[in-house]
C-alpha cells in the first residue's frame, strides 16, 4: 500500500516536472521563433496597449456566446479544409508527403493557423467568459468568495486578454475565410480544364522538402534545441536518420521517388555541411595572417569548434546507417550519399595534411580526425591508422558489399567504381579500396551465374589489361586472386580458370608449388583431370611469353622461396628443396635425379612433396615429353616408379 503511494506521488511529481518543463520550453520557443509564434507576440502587444485604455465592457454572457461564435466559424474552417484534401494513404495524389492538387501547405495563413496553439487560446476565451459569470453570484463557502473577489480585483486583466485573443484570432480566422473563398474559386475554375502533368508542383514541393531538412541538418550541427533533441536538449543525429528513412519510405510509392526523396534531402544536408566548409577555410586564412597571438588563439578555438561539428556529425550519421542498415531501403541512393562524404571529408584532409603549413593547424586536424582503424570490426586484422570519418563511411560501404540485393541493384561502373575513383585520388586513402575490393571480389567468385549488371561490368574491367584507368582495379584484383588461390580453400573448377586469368604471371609457379604441397599435407586427392588443364592452359601461356625460363635464375628463385615462407606450407616446404626443385626441372629426371629426389625426402628436407606432385609439377612446367622416360631407370625403379605414379595415371596418359 505504501509502496503504491510513493510510486504515485513521484508519478505525479515527475509530471509536475514534465509540464513545468513544457511551460519553459513553450516561453524559449516564442523567443527562438517568433515568427512561428507571431500570435503569441500579437496577443501581449495587444493586451499591453488594451490595459491603459477604458473600453467597454461586454457582459459575461455576451462574451460566451461570442465565443460559442467562434467555434461555430471554426468548426466551418475545418470542414473546408478537409473538403479540399485527398485521403493521406493515397499516395497517387501526393508526392514526397505533400499534396498535389491542392497547394496548401505553402498558404501562409494556413501555415500560421498550424502554428498557433488554437486550443489554448480556445480554452482561455470560455474560461474567461465562465469566470465573468461567476462574479455575478454569492457563495456559500469563503474561499470561493475570496476567489471571486480576486477575480474582480483582476477582472480588467482578463477581459483585456480575453480580447486580444479573440482579436487576433478573429483576424486569423477572417484571413483563412478569404483563402477559403480564394481556393474554392480556383477549384471551381480548375475543375473545368484537365491537368496533365504537375511538374511544377512538384519543383516547389521539392524546393519545400529541401528547406523543411536545411532547418534540421543546420539545428544537427550546431546542436540547437528543436524536433529530434535527446535529454540534454540536443539534436540527436541517430533520430533525425531515423527519421529521414521513415519519412521517405512513407511518403514516397516507387523506389525511384525514394531515391529521388532521400536525393533532395541529403542536397539540403551538403548545403549546411558547405557552410561550416567556407566557414573553416576563411578561418584559415584568417590564422595564417593573423599577428596578434590572443587573437590567433580566439580563432584557432573556433576553427577547432568547426572541426568538432563536422567529426561529430559523420561519425554519428554513419554510425546510425550502419546500425540500423538503413542502406537496405536503397543501396543506390546509399551509394550517392557516400561518395559525396567522400569527397567532402577528403577535400578537407587535403586541405590540413597538405597545403596547411601550420603545424599547430595540423596537429588539431589530427588530433580530431586521426583514427585507429583496428577500433572497426572490419579493420580488425590490419594496422591502418586513418581517418575516422572515412573508416565509418567505409564500414558502410563494406556492410553494403556482404549483401546479395546490393549486387542486383547496383551497377559497378556508375555506383562502386566512382567510389573508387573518389579513394583513388589519394596514396593513403588506396588501403580503403583493398578492404571493400575484398568483399566484391569475394562475392563474384563465389556467384558462378554472372548475368546481372553489376558482375558483367565487373568481369569487362578485369579484362581491360591494357587501359590504364583501371590499371589499380586489376592491380587489386590480382592480390585478391593470389590471396584465394593461396588460402588452400577448396575451389570449384570454374573459379580456379577464373582466378588463374587473373593472376599475375610471376606468381602462377608459386600458387602451383602450393596448391600440391597443401593438398598433399591436407590428405586430399591430387589434382583432378580438369584442374589439370586448367593450369596447363595458364602456364602454356607463360612458356610462349618465356617467362619460365626464370627459373633457373637464382633471384628468381630467392622470390619463389620468400613467397613460400610467407604461405601455409612454409613449416615443411624448405628453401633447400624449392632451389633442388626449380633446378631439377632442367636436367632430365633419370636414376640418378631419382635418387636425390628419394634422399631429399630421407634427409627430412621434402615433406609432403611426393612424386607424383612432383610429376604433375614437371610436366605443367617442362611438358609431357619430360615427365619420365622409363628407359632412364632400372627395371626395379620403373617398377617402384609406376606403382608410385598410379594415382595420376589418367594425368599421365594424356595427350
Amino acid at each position: 500500500m505504501l509502496r503504491n503511494i510513493k510510486e504515485k506521488i513521484k508519478n505525479v511529481l515527475c509530471d509536475l516536472i514534465y509540464r513545468l518543463g513544457q511551460l519553459i520550453m513553450f516561453f524559449i520557443d516564442i523567443v527562438l521563433h517568433p515568427i512561428k509564434n507571431i500570435s503569441c507576440i500579437f496577443i501581449v502587444v495587444l493586451y499591453v496597449l488594451l490595459e491603459k485604455t477604458n473600453i467597454r465592457k461586454l457582459s459575461g454572457k455576451d462574451m460566451f456566446l461570442f465565443s460559442a461564435g467562434m467555434v461555430t466559424v471554426l468548426t466551418f474552417i475545418v470542414s473546408f479544409l478537409q473538403s479540399v484534401t485527398v485521403e493521406s494513404n493515397n499516395k497517387e495524389k501526393f508526392y514526397f508527403g505533400y499534396n498535389l492538387k491542392r497547394n496548401l501547405y505553402n498558404n501562409f495563413w494556413i501555415k500560421r493557423l498550424y502554428e498557433m496553439n488554437i486550443k489554448l487560446f480556445l480554452w482561455l476565451i470560455f474560461i474567461i467568459p465562465c469566470l465573468r459569470i461567476a462574479t455575478n453570484y454569492h457563495y456559500e463557502y469563503t474561499i470561493l468568495n475570496n476567489f471571486i473577489d480576486f477575480i474582480k480585483k483582476k477582472e480588467n486583466n482578463l477581459y483585456c486578454i480575453w480580447v486580444s485573443i479573440i482579436v487576433v484570432v478573429c483576424i486569423y480566422f477572417a484571413a483563412i475565410l478569404i483563402e477559403s473563398i480564394d481556393i474554392t474559386k480556383n477549384k471551381f475554375r480548375l475543375s473545368n480544364f484537365y491537368a496533365a502533368r504537375n511538374e511544377m508542383t512538384k519543383n516547389i514541393i521539392e524546393l519545400e522538402v529541401e528547406k523543411e531538412y536545411r532547418n534540421y541538418f543546420k539545428n544537427a550541427l550546431n546542436n540547437s534545441v528543436e524536433r529530434f533533441y535527446n535529454f540534454y536538449n540536443q539534436i540527436n543525429v541517430y533520430n533525425l536518420m531515423r527519421y529521414i528513412f521513415r519519412r521517405a519510405n512513407e511518403v514516397t510509392d516507387t523506389q525511384d521517388e525514394f531515391n529521388e526523396y532521400l536525393n533532395h534531402v541529403f542536397n539540403a544536408e551538403n548545403d549546411c555541411v558547405d557552410e561550416i566548409f567556407i566557414k573553416i577555410d576563411d578561418l584559415i586564412k584568417s590564422i595564417c595572417k593573423i599577428k596578434n597571438p590572443y587573437i590567433k588563439k580566439i580563432k584557432v578555438r573556433s576553427l577547432k569548434k568547426y572541426l568538432k561539428k563536422l567529426k561529430s556529425y559523420y561519425v554519428k550519421k554513419w554510425n546510425s546507417i550502419k546500425q540500423s542498415s538503413y542502406y537496405k531501403y536503397s543501396f543506390l541512393a546509399i551509394c550517392k550519399i557516400i561518395n559525396n562524404d567522400l569527397i567532402g571529408v577528403t577535400d578537407l584532409e587535403d586541405k590540413f595534411i597538405n597545403k596547411i603549413e601550420d603545424e599547430d593547424i595540423k596537429k588539431i586536424y589530427k588530433d580530431l580526425f586521426e583514427d585507429d582503424c583496428s577500433n572497426e570490426m572490419i579493420f580488425r586484422d590490419s594496422k591502418m591508422v586513418g581517418n575516422i570519418c572515412i573508416s565509418r563511411i567505409i564500414a558502410v560501404l563494406i556492410e553494403m558489399c556482404k549483401k546479395k540485393e546490393m549486387y542486383e541493384e547496383l551497377n559497378f561502373n556508375n555506383d562502386i567504381y566512382i567510389i573508387f575513383n573518389t579513394l583513388n585520388l589519394r596514396h593513403d586513402l588506396k588501403n580503403y579500396i583493398s578492404k571493400v575490393f575484398e568483399y566484391i571480389f569475394d562475392y563474384i567468385l563465389k556467384c558462378e551465374n554472372r548475368n546481372n549488371n553489376f558482375t558483367k561490368e565487373f568481369c569487362n574491367i578485369l579484362k581491360s589489361n591494357y587501359c590504364d584507368q583501371y590499371k589499380y582495379i586489376i592491380n587489386e584484383a590480382k592480390k585478391c586472386s593470389y590471396k584465394e588461390i593461396m588460402s588452400g580453400n577448396n575451389i570449384s573448377d570454374f573459379q580456379l580458370s577464373w582466378l588463374l586469368s587473373l593472376l599475375n604471371n610471376n606468381d602462377v609457379v608459386v600458387a602451383l608449388i602450393f596448391g600440391l604441397a597443401y593438398a598433399e599435407r591436407s590428405g586430399k586427392d591430387y589434382m583432378s583431370v580438369s584442374a589439370y588443364k586448367i593450369w596447363g592452359e595458364k602456364i602454356n601461356k607463360l612458356i610462349y611469353k618465356n617467362i619460365l625460363g626464370e627459373l633457373n635464375d637464382d633471384r628468381y628463385i630467392d622470390e619463389i622461396i620468400k613467397k613460400i615462407e610467407e604461405s601455409y606450407v612454409s613449416h615443411f616446404i624448405y628453401p633447400k628443396f624449392i632451389k633442388w626443385l626449380c633446378k631439377s626441372l632442367f636436367v632430365n629426371f633419370d636414376s640418378v635425379m631419382y635418387h636425390e629426389f628419394k634422399e631429399l625426402g630421407d634427409k627430412g628436407i621434402r615433406n609432403n612433396f611426393g612424386l607424383c606432385s612432383y610429376m604433375i609439377l614437371r610436366s605443367l612446367l617442362r611438358g609431357k615429353a619430360n615427365i619420365y622416360n622409363s628407359l632412364l631407370f632400372t627395371e626395379d625403379e620403373n617398377k617402384e616408379i609406376q606403382k608410385e605414379l598410379l594415382p595420376i595415371k589418367e594425368i599421365i596418359l594424356l595427350p
